[in-house]
């Protein structure tokens, strides 16, 4: 694991300085490199960083100096490779899919996806599952569903699939979901309903037992007939 507040000295160093002063000039790698500002990943943002004293001064990309107390900025290198391949990642308990790479900084994680976009937390609200093999099929059912939505369903003008521009943004499911539950292979669970239901537009007793079903449990199938209030009884729900 990488030491926190590195420097490395340019060869360079100004001896005008009357306070000592260690410079590192930064084309940042931010797959080697991490800065958190107040508990906020600002490494692709920062031009140059400077040890100053008891100071820290961030340059950013707009070319302006910031003054820093040394609690407020964490400079972190050399991370630690976290294996992600045929398992699930968690981010306080929302699933994360298309992740290239992460990597650990200490307390803190970095997580590229393959859309080029990155996402930093603490690694305590950070966890892996192992995804369990069922005779050769896949093992990212998501990844499964998206293949599939390129070759079927509705398609544009230009011959794309619909439903498979919905997968393409769809990278982080809630973990309160039940598309989460489904997707770890967990039981839908059930819930409890609430005795202060409001029927704005009156219901019978079929409509009300179908909202109650409804609220108490994380999916649910409302059918019946024409006329009998099965979108009523949907919008209650909503």
């Amino acid at each position: 694991m990488g030491s926190n507040w590195k420097i490395h000295l340019d060869a360079r160093k100004c001896n005008t300085h009357e306070n000592h002063v260690s410079e590192r000039l930064m084309s940042m790698d931010s797959r080697q490199n991490l800065v958190i500002i107040k508990g906020r990943d600002r490494t692709d943002q920062i031009l140059r960083i400077e040890e100053a004293g008891d100071r820290m001064v961030v340059t950013f990309s707009n070319g302006k100096p910031y003054f820093y107390a040394r609690d407020n900025v964490a400079w972190l290198s050399n991370p630690d490779r976290i294996p992600t391949g045929h398992f699930r990642v968690l981010v306080e308990g929302d699933l994360l899919y298309d992740v290239e790479e992460a990597l650990r900084f200490e307390a803190w994680v970095k997580i590229f996806r393959r859309n080029g976009e990155s996402r930093c937390c603490l690694f305590s609200d950070f966890s892996v599952q192992r995804m369990a093999s069922s005779d050769g099929r896949s093992t990212d059912m998501l990844a499964y569903f998206r293949e599939l939505a390129e070759t079927i369903g509705l398609m544009t003008d230009d011959n794309k699939s619909m439903m498979a521009m919905k997968y393409r943004d769809l990278d982080t499911v809630s973990g309160e979901s039940i598309l989460s539950r489904f997707l770890q292979a967990c039981p839908p669970g059930s819930g409890t309903a609430s005795s202060d239901l409001i029927f704005p537009f009156g219901c019978n007793m079929s409509q009300k037992t179908a909202v109650q079903k409804a609220i108490g449990n994380p999916i649910s199938l409302v059918q019946g007939p024409p006329g009998t209030g099965n979108s009523n009884s949907i919008s209650i729900k909503h």
